[in-house]
């Protein structure tokens, strides 16, 4: 059964049986496993809709963009000579 994001509560917290794993790297490069689960399964958090909506306008604000090629890293662009080094 598909459903889209919209019509769901979010944000919601793992639940149920993880369904699948995925291996990959977290947020400091290292190798990781993470589990998967269905977001039918998943239990609403306890956020109000106002502490959703401040989390979404901290993360996006002061957002970096890359001016050559549009990438968001998380750290700027190094200027070297004189082109930028995008750290995407």
């Amino acid at each position: 059964m598909r459903r889209r994001p919209k019509d769901l509560d979010l944000p919601r917290q793992p639940g149920g049986p993880a369904r699948a794993t995925v291996q990959g790297r977290d947020g400091a490069g290292r190798r990781a496993t993470f589990d998967l689960y269905l977001i039918s399964e998943s239990v609403p958090t306890s956020a109000s809709a106002a502490q959703v909506s401040a989390a979404a306008a901290r993360r996006t604000t002061g957002t970096r963009v890359c001016e050559q090629c549009g990438a968001r890293p998380e750290l700027p662009c190094t200027k070297v000579e004189s082109w930028l080094l995008c750290p995407a």
